[in-house]
């Protein structure tokens, strides 16, 4: 099982600015066996033709796009849903061989410890038999990113007491990996764009803000998770293993 997590602040390009350097993303994407991608940006889309284009290149490479809930806020939003048959509920989730991915929708219910978004992600994780826990949304709960840093308090959720492995947000225009409270933080708001610098004294395993910087590639076995971050081209600028 393996999936891919990108940043799409445009659903025509993903901010890599074209639709063949998304085809070139996605055909990358999908030689690393992935079968799903998923970003965590606020897509809007200018016209419909730009919905059309963007699913069938990621069609074309037998891919599924998933979208961070609550961040499809444009005027295409239902012909989306048309095209998909997908709407945006509460949450979403995403069973693999052995792990879950849920998708948290941070524009409904409120969104802070002790949320109805909070209690459902309990609940929901509870019930889960898998070995391995994540998290998508869209607010970075932690980041060295300047103008986000430290991070969105009120999407730091109890995520040690749900056993959650790893949390994957955007917001900041850069890609960070931070380990905090034994917790795995993943941002990647990078999409080949104009990107954020961090805060003097940012506090990372590792980070970037390079615009080649493209997707995080998520592989799980029944021992380990693996979660790289890739260039557009498939180079490998970090790793962070997680052992269950």
């Amino acid at each position: 099982d393996g999936i891919a997590v990108v940043y799409g602040e445009n659903i025509k390009t993903f901010s890599f600015r074209s639709v063949d350097t998304v085809k070139r993303l996605v055909d990358q994407v999908a030689l690393e066996g992935a079968s799903d991608l998923i970003s965590l940006g606020n897509f809007t889309a200018s016209n419909n033709q730009d919905i059309d284009d963007t699913l069938y290149v990621i069609g074309t490479a037998k891919l599924t796009l998933e979208c961070t809930l609550g961040n499809l806020d444009s005027a295409n939003r239902e012909y989306f849903i048309s095209k998909t048959g997908r709407n945006f509920p509460y949450s979403r989730s995403y069973q693999y061989t052995d792990w879950y991915f849920y998708n948290s929708n941070t524009n409904y219910l409120g969104y802070s410890p002790d949320s109805l978004q909070d209690k459902m992600m309990t609940k929901y994780f509870q019930d889960s038999p898998k070995r391995f826990r994540f998290v998508a949304l869209h607010s970075s709960p932690y980041t060295g990113g300047t103008g986000y840093s430290p991070g969105n308090t009120d999407t730091r959720l109890d995520y040690a007491d749900s056993s959650v492995d790893g949390v994957f947000s955007a917001s900041a225009n850069l890609a960070e990996y931070i380990l905090q409270g034994n917790i795995n933080y993943f941002t990647n708001g990078l999409g080949g764009g104009v990107s954020d610098t961090f805060v003097p004294g940012a506090v990372n395993v590792f980070g970037t803000n390079e615009p080649e910087a493209a997707y995080y590639l998520v592989t799980v076995n029944n021992l380990t998770a693996n979660v790289v971050l890739k260039s557009i081209d498939g180079d490998t600028i970090g790793t962070k293993i997680i052992y269950g």
